[in-house]
C-alpha cells in the first residue's frame, strides 16, 4: 500500500468515529499524515487522491461510495445520517448567527469560534452549539462572567449539569489573545481546531500586525502540520462571520474604556476568585476530563471525547491491518 493510500485510509476511518463520510474532496483536505511517510504536501494533488478512491483495487476491499461519500465497508447508513444532519447543521448556523449579534456587546472580546459538530455541519437535532472565546489578555474572567449573563438572559446558556442540551450555547472553553497556543496536542484536537469557524472576529482588536485573530490564531498552532497534511484555509471560512452591529460596538468600547482601569483590574481579580471557588465545588472539578482555570486558558471539558475518539480510531485502524498508522500520543 502506497503513503497515499494510507493516509486516504487513515482519513476514512477517523471519520468513521464520527460517523461522517467523506467526499472525495474532503478525503483530500482533511488527509491524515502518515508519520513514516514522505510525501511532500506540495506533490499532493486532488485528482491523485480521486484517482485511488475510484481504482485502488487495495482500498475497494476496505471502503465503499454511495452518491459522491466514501466510508468503511458496511456503513452505507451513514449517507443518509449525514445529509440529514447537513440539513439540522444549517438550521443551527441560523440560530447561533442570530444569537451572535448580540456578542458585539460585550467588551474584552477578542473573538469567536464555532467549534464541535456544528462546525463540521454534522450535528444532531439535540446537539448544543459550541464555542471557543478569544478574550482580551487580563480580562478572561471578566468576559465570561459577561458571557454567562448575556446567554442566561438570552435563555441560550447551557447548563454543564443540566439535561437540556438542544441549541444551547456551550461556553467551555476560553483563551486571551496572548495565549493562543493550545495545550492538547493530538490527532483529535488536531482535527478539531482544523474544523473552527470563525464567527466574531476583532472587537475592539489591538492586534494590528495581522488580518485578524483568526491568522494569529493559525501561527500559534502551526503544530497541527504534524497530524495533517494540509493547514486551514483561513480566508474560505469568513463566509459564516456575524456582522457588527455599531451601536453595541460602540457600547463594547465604552466598556472597554471603563474595565481599562483600576476598577477593571479589581473585578478581574474578584470575579476570578469567585469563579474558582464556585468551579472547586461543582462536579466537574472531579470528573475526569479537562478542566483548565487560570487567567489565560478556562477550559470545562468534563466528559472529553477525544479520548474516546482515539480509542475507537486505532480499533477501526487496527481492523484494516494497519497497526503502523495507530495513534499513540494521545
Amino acid at each position: 500500500m502506497s503513503d497515499l493510500e494510507k493516509s486516504i485510509l487513515a482519513t476514512i476511518a477517523f471519520y468513521d468515529v464520527l460517523d461522517r463520510p467523506l467526499t472525495g474532496f474532503e478525503v483530500f483536505k482533511y488527509l491524515i499524515k502518515v508519520k513514516s511517510s514522505k510525501l511532500k504536501v506540495k506533490s499532493i494533488k486532488f485528482f491523485d487522491v480521486l484517482n485511488i478512491l475510484e481504482n485502488s483495487q487495495i482500498l475497494k476491499e476496505k471502503i465503499e461510495e454511495k452518491q459522491g461519500f466514501y466510508f468503511l465497508n458496511g456503513k452505507k447508513d451513514v449517507v443518509s445520517q449525514r445529509i440529514e444532519k447537513q440539513k439540522i447543521a444549517e438550521r443551527k448556523w441560523k440560530k447561533i448567527k442570530k444569537a451572535a449579534q448580540w456578542f458585539w456587546l460585550l467588551p474584552c472580546l477578542r473573538g469567536v469560534f464555532v467549534n464541535g459538530s456544528l462546525a463540521q455541519n454534522n450535528t444532531k437535532e439535540e446537539s448544543d452549539l459550541d464555542l471557543l472565546v478569544i478574550a482580551k489578555a487580563g480580562r478572561i474572567w471578566t468576559l465570561r462572567s459577561l458571557f454567562v449573563i448575556l446567554t442566561e438572559i438570552m435563555g441560550k446558556r447551557r447548563r454543564f449539569q443540566g439535561k437540556e442540551t438542544k441549541d444551547k450555547i456551550c461556553l467551555n472553553h476560553y483563551i486571551t489573545e496572548k495565549s493562543l497556543n493550545l495545550p492538547f496536542r493530538n490527532l483529535a484536537d488536531a482535527s478539531t481546531h482544523f474544523h473552527l469557524i470563525p464567527l466574531i472576529l476583532d472587537v475592539n482588536s489591538e492586534i494590528s500586525t495581522f488580518k485578524n485573530i483568526f491568522d494569529k490564531f493559525w501561527l500559534k498552532n502551526k503544530w497541527v502540520r504534524d497530524y495533517l497534511e494540509f493547514f486551514p484555509e483561513v480566508e474560505s471560512r469568513n463566509q459564516r462571520i456575524v456582522k457588527p452591529n455599531k451601536f453595541l460596538l460602540i457600547l463594547a468600547k465604552i466598556g472597554e474604556i471603563l474595565l481599562n482601569s483600576y476598577f477593571g483590574n479589581w473585578l478581574e481579580k474578584k470575579l476570578a476568585k469567585f469563579q474558582t471557588t464556585r468551579i472547586k465545588k461543582r462536579i466537574y472539578s472531579k470528573e475526569k476530563g479537562r478542566i483548565i482555570t487560570d487567567d489565560t486558558q478556562l477550559i470545562f471539558h468534563p466528559d472529553s471525547p477525544e479520548k474516546k475518539i482515539i480509542e475507537q480510531y486505532n480499533k477501526n485502524i487496527l481492523k484494516l491491518g494497519l497497526s503502523d498508522l495507530l495513534a499513540k500520543d494521545f
